[in-house]
């Protein structure tokens, strides 16, 4: 929890509605679709894994944006007290998250947040182990980007399908102009531009291709905007990144879609933001780590520990971000050796009709509408929630939710016992230390017979 310092607030005292935030990165998720609903509110909130002194300085990031934006938010550092919790979020009757992360997590099925409506406003098309994981079950609804998210979680909740509405200022022609001018001012006008999307973790090309990318600087304009866990799995090299002045560097707070629009072509790795790319019909060069046999199994396995969790499980060769990479499902060039970045970025230039036909069917699997209007639509859906009940969840989604209420029975049985076995452990301590006690007033007592003995003696003497 961060420490006891006093930030602003901008509450909106007609909240029904807040969006939970962990990141800077989630007002732009969320924005779209907060802008239709006048009845909700921002819920910022700090993270689990940062040390507080960092989870500080995010909180203070996330109410700077907010501020600049003119939105109304509360904040939550409490992560464990659950009346504290509970009491915080008692005038929402609806919570939407993109996580189910502290202070919402819980292994209770009956605790406040099962109670509470809920939504989850599902992000991120590339890593599909963790994105539909059974704690999707928790959730009540489910806004998907496309027809790929909808078919998974649906299996879990009612689910709708709106779209990407962080797109919806790039459909609507609504980008942040002023961004983009502070930004192009930056830039040399005669070189071209490159936009550096990394992941995180062991699937990052950090490790591998940050000096090649950085090198690129002699010939173009180079941005990289960060993963917000970059500084926590890659702090070294993000650290070497923040002094090197041959590139833009763009953390969490920045818009992604004015990089989009000024980059000549983008670079990525396992990140969903490489797939993102196909929404703005930009050239795509994806660098594969996956060639680091060693890395890339230790992840598979869950071995993959960054110092706070275990981040492995992201993909598997099924995933989307796997499957691009072979030579009959690629929608960009495909670099494995940093040798051979250069030319591939020369090659991406030309490459848009080569890939065409993959981009369109992919964008249309993973990406649905693109009119501009998905955050309207979400925004739709989650008031009409607000006038009817809780669903029933589908099949996988009662059996999750069953699975894990047996768990947690069986889990609080066992603390029971715990505690039965710590308080019988407490009162033999307590017996053990009577009787200490009784035996230590008994030697105390005969040694001091002893003494009294021994000065009777030499008085005599």
């Amino acid at each position: 929890m961060i420490p006891e310092i006093k930030m602003a607030e901008n509450p909106n005292q007609k909240a029904k509605i807040a969006f939970v935030m962990w990141s800077p990165f989630h007002y732009y998720v969320y924005k779209n679709i907060a802008r239709h609903l006048p009845e909700s509110e921002y819920v910022v909130c700090d993270s689990w894994y940062q040390t507080p002194i960092e989870a500080q300085s995010t909180v203070r990031k996330m109410t700077d944006l907010l501020q600049k934006t003119g939105a109304h938010w509360r904040i939550l550092t409490e992560r464990t007290d659950s009346e504290t919790i509970e009491k915080f979020f008692d005038r929402y009757e609806i919570i939407a998250a993109v996580h189910l992360w502290s202070p919402l997590t819980s292994l209770a099925f009956d605790d406040w947040f099962s109670r509470k409506k809920s939504v989850r406003i599902k992000y991120g098309v590339g890593k599909n182990l963790p994105t539909f994981g059974p704690w999707s079950a928790r959730f009540d609804l489910t806004l998907t980007e496309g027809e790929h998210s909808q078919h998974y979680a649906s299996l879990y909740t009612e689910s709708h399908i709106i779209g990407i509405p962080k797109f919806d200022d790039w459909f609507n022609n609504n980008l942040d102009t002023n961004e983009i001018e502070r930004i192009k001012k930056l830039l040399n006008p005669d070189k071209k531009t490159i936009l550096y999307l990394p992941t995180h973790g062991a699937l990052s090309s950090l490790h591998i291709f940050n000096k090649a990318v950085c090198s690129l600087s002699d010939e173009y304009n180079v941005l990289a905007k960060l993963h917000n866990h970059n500084a926590l799995t890659e702090s070294d090299i993000v650290s070497q990144l923040e002094k090197d002045q041959r590139i833009f560097l763009f953390d969490e707070s920045s818009d992604i879609l004015p990089l989009f629009y000024l980059s000549d072509t983008v670079i990525s790795d396992s990140s969903s933001a490489s797939l993102e790319t196909l929404l703005t019909d930009k050239p795509l060069v994806i660098l594969d780590t996956t060639s680091d046999n060693e890395a890339y199994t230790n992840h598979q396995n869950n071995r993959e520990f960054n110092g706070y969790w275990y981040s492995g499980g992201l993909v598997y060769p099924g995933s989307i971000v796997e499957q691009i990479k072979s030579p009959q499902n690629q929608i960009g060039e495909i670099v494995r050796d940093p040798s051979e970045l250069r030319s591939a970025i020369t090659k991406s230039f030309n490459a848009l009709t080569r890939y065409k036909n993959m981009r369109d069917k992919l964008r249309r699997s993973l990406f649905s509408f693109n009119d501009g209007r998905c955050g309207e639509r979400g925004a739709l859906i989650i008031r009409a929630f607000l006038q009817r009940d809780k669903p029933e969840p589908p099949l996988l989604g009662l059996a999750t939710r069953n699975y894990f209420v047996n768990y947690e029975k069986q889990y609080r049985r066992l603390l029971q016992r715990m505690e039965r076995a710590l308080e019988t452990m407490k009162n033999k301590m307590e017996a053990y230390q009577a009787t200490y006690e009784i035996f230590d007033r008994i030697r105390r007592a005969r040694i001091l017979q002893k003494v009294i003995l021994m000065v009777k003696y030499f008085l005599k003497k």
